[in-house]
């Protein structure tokens, strides 16, 4: 069976991670994974605070983990693929948006001021698929069922309370998909969890398909 890591992120972009994309890879790498997917925190915060430079420039700097990544896995013949992990303004929940591209989010200049729904719907246009990450953290996230195609039900990082268990029952009830990912921030975090499949996944297209089709089973602690 092949591991894949659905959620970490990179020091190069996400400022609340402690490890470099090239420390991630080879951690992973030691830890048996084929492939990973960086999902780095796309925020208004974020994005606002790369200063006043285009937009497509913030895309292009927002990559950077990944492009790290991707390059320090070559050595190891490791699959590292992209995704974001989405935070709106005003709303404490966040979101894995699978399959996007540097082209898809230079399309969406206005992603934050047109919010979730708007962005859902845009998602669906591109094949992207949207997964509600630890939707009950700290008793401060709320499930947004109407805008997501998947919740993670089984998120492993020990400084959460993530409500694991009820987020898996939600997903159960509104027939969502259901990923598990260790969410790796430190040395700590990482490989605790995600999923393991039949094949190895090398590209988003195929872990979307992989997801859609249920053919993988959750790694859990």
């Amino acid at each position: 069976m092949y591991k894949t890591e659905t959620h970490l992120h990179t020091a190069e972009v996400s400022r609340c991670s402690k490890l470099r994309a090239d420390e991630m890879v080879k951690c992973y790498h030691e830890a048996g994974y084929k492939t990973i997917i960086v999902t780095d925190h796309f925020s208004f915060r974020y994005m606002n605070s790369l200063g006043d430079i285009p937009w497509e420039d913030k895309i292009t700097i927002f990559f950077h983990g990944f492009y790290k990544a991707r390059e320090a896995a070559k050595q190891f013949n490791m699959n590292v693929l992209m995704a974001a992990e989405i935070t709106f303004p005003h709303i404490n929940n966040d979101y894995l948006a699978y399959g996007v591209t540097k082209e898809f989010f230079v399309s969406c200049p206005n992603l934050f001021q047109e919010g979730l729904e708007a962005f859902y719907k845009k998602a669906k246009e591109h094949n992207v698929l949207v997964v509600q990450a630890h939707p009950y953290r700290d008793g401060k996230c709320f499930p947004t069922p109407q805008y997501v195609d998947g919740i993670e039900v089984y998120n492993s990082n020990p400084r959460h309370n993530d409500y694991n268990e009820k987020a898996e029952n939600f997903a159960g009830e509104n027939n969502l998909y259901c990923l598990a990912g260790s969410d790796a921030h430190r040395l700590e975090d990482l490989a605790l969890s995600g999923i393991l499949t039949k094949i190895e996944i090398k590209s988003s297209n195929e872990f979307i398909e992989i997801i859609k089709s249920g053919q993988y089973e959750l790694m859990k602690e």
